[in-house]
């Protein structure tokens, strides 16, 4: 049997996969090899977030911090800076009321306000210094 040049016998066995073209693995294993380095980074799909995921996280927990430990969605949706990005704030509060110590009242359906819970009450507050989180 002789070895042709593109065909499926110039690639190894173990890169061999049933059922795709040979020239299809070919062209995966020459593409993967051209290119070196790091995968892109991903770029945000609007022009500019009003914050972060990890901000809305933390705003969050300042704002519970700062009314005992429970904090409404009146609250949230009257603060300018949680406001100014709901999807990723509505994220953020999912985040948390999915831990251990975050328990999320979820809005009524009949709700005008964006924010998903009517309330949600955090039994222990995440440490402030980053270091003993």
């Amino acid at each position: 049997m002789a070895f042709v040049a593109g065909s499926a016998l110039d690639v190894p066995r173990e890169r061999r996969s049933i059922g795709r073209p040979a020239r299809l693995r070919a062209a995966q294993l020459v593409f993967r090899r051209t290119l070196p380095g790091p995968a892109p980074r991903l770029r945000p799909i609007c022009k500019s977030a009003a914050v972060t995921f990890d901000e809305a996280v933390e705003q969050l927990v300042a704002l519970a911090r700062r009314s005992g430990g429970r904090i409404t969605a009146t609250e949230v949706e009257s603060d300018p800076a949680l406001a100014s990005d709901r999807e990723i704030v509505s994220a953020a509060a999912r985040k948390l009321d999915g831990s251990t110590n975050v328990f999320g009242t979820p809005q009524p359906m009949t709700s005008e306000g964006w924010f998903p819970f009517a309330e949600l009450h955090f039994t222990e507050l995440p440490s402030g210094d980053p270091e003993k989180r």
